[in-house]
């Protein structure tokens, strides 16, 4: 049985210190809006410290902190 995959968004989600990029993660997304969703808690749930960048395949792009 194949089984459809429902992600159509991947993003990237880093952080800058110094000016270089660091602590990079690749996620995936059902949309735009489920990316900021998936990114929030994500951050939260790791308890990741301070803001991080995302950039999705779409072109948009958004923080949380």
């Amino acid at each position: 049985m194949k089984t459809e995959n429902n992600y159509s968004v991947s993003f990237v989600m880093f952080k800058i210190l110094g000016g270089i990029k660091q602590e990079e993660f690749e996620l995936k997304a059902m949309s735009d809006l489920h990316a900021i969703t998936v990114a929030e808690n994500f951050h939260r749930r790791c308890g990741l410290i301070g803001r991080y960048y995302c950039e999705t395949s779409n072109g948009k792009k958004f923080s949380v902190s």
